[in-house]
């Protein structure tokens, strides 16, 4: 059915619309209308076969050079009868990320299949003016529903009678507090959570028993136009990939131009086409990094694992390093920022406002009034009722004051009244006592109780008792009055007696404040999306430091009458949405990505899925989160504590500052051999062999660039600098600096060392000890880029152990290949000792230089970026 404002039509206009009555449909009528509308489930994303899934992950530009630099690496190996060896890992390394690729597409379609489980229940409804039994699925428009306490809500629904009915709607809005009901008219337009003679489908009846009838169903619900986001949703790319996808375009267009010069130089010195083409190739197949992919997969595993011991476990592999890139964190409220425990704060009684820590004598009616109206039970440590009785059953426990009185009647909480009231007896003596909004209940009182004397209520005494009222709802509290009465309790909420207030509220975690100002110091804006009132979102996000004043909050209704480009805007000043839909927290979260943000999104319920699969990095509730939200999830917070997130952005920003000194590392090596290469074919001298340069490639660099991955976090990694903006590129200033003009500094020193030797000694010999100083240069290379900015001359050299472990181990290889009859296939034999210790000093002494100009790279280039969209 198209999209209508049910709760504000009369239940009879409601029935001639949907054709209905209070005995419900025909099942004649109730069989075309099943036919009409379809099955009351959600509608699934159009699946894809494993096949083209798989085939998907191929689509991108590392990978097809990957694929390249394997078929062409294969070719040569044929056509000069080597091993195809170098083909074959790179192969394996390409089915691998495909694979793990395809399981986390395959994960996100899991989400649907989730939200309709929702669906898989009965519900009674009345068919033929009788009451059956039968699947929501085939529930449909007009249908009659009862629903009691237990019960799922099927359909989107308008109340036509009920009964202290309580709705959690925790799944469309994220506020765990059950919901009052009734079916009052309503004629002026309100928001979802306003409409209190409506129930929505895949929320839970908490407490009550109603007769509703059926309005929308399937995609046609508030549930259904979530499931539908979930499906229109496509995939970004992760700060990541798109890193990775502009080192290989850099890649690509340095393998273009090498082929291009290398043809055009070898046709001006009339050489062989097929050998140009050849060596053209080879050239550009050495100057992928074969070993980026694999490297750079290993250590977001080894990120995976550091994050779980921090309570923080990630689902999709690229998100260790999004996390580390966040700007924005927008947080739910319940549950993440605060407790999603209401808990008793504050007691107003005698006169006098006490905490929850104090022990108060002399206040017997305040204890029996709070242990009378209040209908929990406990069964085995678990409470159940109303999370704000639950609160003072708790409070009363605590204290040992909980009093089990006799009860004779009940009044139940309605919203008209906005009261509840218990009839009891003490000691043969009949009592009321009532609890509830100090608005209704101080209007209704005409005396105060204070230490055991009644006096009576003046207009001082109500402004007083309303200013405290004020002073404690500023600091979140809900607050809630009690009274009672000892004579004509039949009318027992008229001519009261005034005992004193309770005040409740879900308190901050006491982690939250401190992970804030962290945040804050290393440039983070922190973003508090709820479904709450605007005056909790205020008070609690003033309390740890979100906002400062109330100019940094709004509403969703504020939100909603804004533009795209208004809200784009908007996004950039406030800190705080109030009351807000799904829809609308989707659209705050596309703003803020169109602001150049990087964005993580947590939540818990159905209500948050959208905006989480959205965001750059969604982060599900480990606790309290629906599988919904845990299927969509990037990564998930195992005990739901912001602080958590904090703690997982320190540990991204270290890993995504691992992974700029890797590349550094591997790309600084591939143009140094590029080079090198190039140079020794317009000479005509070949420096070095395929098998020298494949045994730096695969055995020299890869263990030093896994193991600068254990690097530990540097003393300003979570400082608020431009540097870590560790959104942005890769390639910034400093990195390109020191990756080329590194590059061509090493060139011509090998060069000439090269030359040096071969006029010495001969060609081979050269190349041989040219082979010998590459690789310790690259041993070396790996403990200088453990400090991009720094010299690691500064400090203990050789503090990261795995990494110094995994060098040694290189080197005593080395030393193997060298002394062994296998060193006929990489140096000459019969090399004098003294040209070896030469090359070797030439190396040790390139490297102190090197550490000591590091202070010159990072005074003339930037560490960072400049951006066109400037960020606030």
């Amino acid at each position: 059915m198209k999209e209508n404002n049910y709760y504000n039509k009369k239940v009879e206009k409601l029935y001639k619309e949907l054709n209905t009555s209070i005995s419900g449909l025909t099942e004649e009528e109730a069989s075309k209308r099943l036919e009409e509308y379809g099955e009351n489930k959600l509608a699934e994303r159009k699946k894809k076969s494993n096949f083209i899934i798989f085939l998907n992950q191929f689509n991108d530009l590392m990978i097809i050079l990957l694929i390249f630099a394997s078929v062409f690496s294969a070719v040569i190996s044929y056509i000069q009868k080597e091993s195809y060896a170098d083909s074959i890992i790179i192969l394996i390394i390409v089915v691998i990320n495909a694979t793990l690729s395809f399981i986390e597409e395959k994960k996100a379609d899991k989400a649907i299949e989730e939200l309709n489980k929702m669906f898989i229940t009965n519900n009674n409804v009345i068919r033929n003016g009788k009451k059956e039994t039968i699947d929501v699925r085939k529930i449909v428009p007009g249908d009659i529903i009862e629903l009691e306490a237990g019960d799922y809500v099927s359909a989107d629904a308008r109340i036509i009678s009920s009964e202290a009915l309580e709705v959690n709607e925790s799944t469309l809005t994220g506020e765990s507090k059950s919901i009052k009901k009734d079916n009052n008219d309503i004629t002026e337009e309100k928001e979802l959570y306003e409409r209190k003679n409506m129930v929505y489908a895949g929320c839970n009846v908490t407490n009550g028993h109603a007769f509703v009838v059926v309005c929308s169903t399937a995609m046609n619900t508030e549930l259904g136009k979530i499931g539908a986001s979930l499906i229109n949703n496509t995939n970004e790319l992760t700060p990541l990939q798109k890193k990775v996808n502009q080192i290989s375009k850099v890649l690509t267009y340095i393998i273009i131009a090498i082929i291009i010069v290398m043809m055009a130089v070898g046709l001006l010195k009339k050489n062989d086409f097929f050998d140009i083409l050849m060596l053209s190739i080879s050239l550009a197949v050495a100057a992928i990094p074969e070993g980026m992919s694999s490297v750079i997969t290993i250590i977001l595993s080894l990120g995976m694992t550091e994050m779980a011991k921090r309570n923080v476990i990630i689902r999709k592999m690229a998100s260790v390093e999004t996390l580390g890139s966040t700007d924005i964190i927008c947080s739910d409220k319940t549950g993440t920022i605060t407790e999603n425990k209401m808990q008793v704060k504050s007691i107003y009684v005698n006169n006098k406002l006490y905490t929850e820590k104090d022990n108060i004598e002399n206040i017997n009616l305040y204890n029996y009034c709070l242990s009378s109206c209040q209908n929990v039970t406990k069964n085995n440590d678990k409470y159940l009722g109303d999370e704000t009785e639950v609160a003072i059953y708790k409070y009363l426990e605590e204290k040992n004051i909980l009093i089990n009185i006799p009860r004779v009647k009940e009044y139940p909480f309605d919203s008209d009244r906005k009261m509840m009231s218990t009839i009891n007896t003490i000691e043969g003596k009949e009592y009321s006592f009532t609890k509830g909004s100090l608005d209704s209940v101080l209007q209704n009182c005409s005396y105060y109780l204070e230490d055991n004397k009644l006096y009576n209520i003046t207009t001082e005494y109500k402004e007083k008792i309303f200013k405290i009222e004020e002073e404690e709802s500023e600091k979140s509290l809900r607050i809630l009055a009690l009274a009672y009465k000892t004579e004509n309790t039949s009318d027992p909420e008229h001519n009261m007696i005034f005992i004193g207030l309770i005040g409740m509220m879900d308190p901050p975690r006491i982690s939250v404040p401190s992970a804030i100002n962290v945040c804050k110091n290393s440039g983070i804006k922190i973003v508090m999306i709820t479904g709450d009132s605007i005056n909790t979102a205020r008070a609690i996000a003033k309390s740890v430091g979100i906002i400062d004043t109330d100019e940094g909050a709004t509403t969703g209704k504020i939100v909603d009458k804004m533009t795209d480009d208004e809200l784009k805007e908007a996004v950039k000043k406030y800190n705080v949405y109030a009351r807000i839909s799904p829809s609308t927290k989707l659209r705050i979260v596309d703003a803020l990505q169109s602001n150049g943000y990087v964005v993580a999104m947590t939540g818990d319920g159905v209500n948050d899925a959208p905006a989480i699969q959205k965001a750059d990095i969604g982060i599900g509730m480990g606790i309290t989160g629906t599988e919904v939200v845990k299927k969509v999830a990037d990564c998930i917070l195992v005990d739901d504590s912001f602080s958590t997130i904090v703690d997982g952005v320190e540990e991204g920003r270290r890993i995504t500052a691992n992974i700029k000194k890797i590349i550094l590392y591997l790309l600084a090596g591939n143009i140094v051999e590029v080079l090198l290469v190039f140079i020794s074919m317009v000479l005509n001298m070949e420096m070095f062999t395929t098998l020298q340069l494949l045994w730096i490639n695969l055995v020299t660099d890869s263990i030093p660039a896994i193991m600068l991955a254990f690097e530990k976090k540097t003393e300003d990694q979570m400082e608020n600098t431009l540097a870590n903006k560790y959104n942005e590129s890769f390639f910034t200033p400093l990195l390109t600096a020191k990756i080329v003009i590194g590059a061509i500094i090493k060139s011509i020193v090998m060069l000439i060392i090269f030359i040096y030797f071969a006029k010495k000694a001969d060609v081979n010999t050269a190349g041989s000890l040219l082979f010998i100083y590459l690789v310790t240069h690259e041993l070396l290379f790996s403990f200088s880029c453990r400090n991009i900015k720094k010299s690691v001359l500064n400090k203990n050299i050789f503090s990261n152990k795995k990494l110094t472990l995994g060098v040694f181990l290189i080197l005593l290889v080395q030393v193997i290949v060298l002394v062994t009859p296998i060193s006929k296939y990489f140096i000459v034999p019969n090399i004098k000792i003294n040209y070896i210790l030469i090359t070797i000093g030439i190396c040790f002494i390139m490297f102190v230089l090197g550490e000591l100009v590091k202070p010159i790279y990072t005074k003339l280039f930037k560490d960072y970026r400049e951006v066109k969209n400037e960020k606030q």
